[in-house]
């Protein structure tokens, strides 16, 4: 999610991109790729929430972190 106080700055492209690790190991970790591209110059905040697939309705982890586009 890209929050903002106005007009968008970023916009997601697509959908989560989730790439299985390079090992049979069970448990072992993937990584989520998400792209997204910049519509104007400013800031915005995006916060991804981390759900993990067997429990979806609690949030596991949040992320947030603050781009500048100029």
């Amino acid at each position: 999610m890209v929050v903002d106080g106005g007009t968008p700055v970023l916009t997601q492209l697509g959908t989560v991109d989730y790439r299985a690790p390079h090992t049979n190991r069970p448990g072992a970790a993937g990584t989520a790729v998400i792209t997204f591209s910049a519509v104007q110059t400013g800031m915005a905040t995006v916060v991804l929430h981390y759900v993990r697939p067997w429990s979806k309705s609690m949030v596991a982890e949040t992320f947030t972190f603050k781009v500048g586009v100029r």
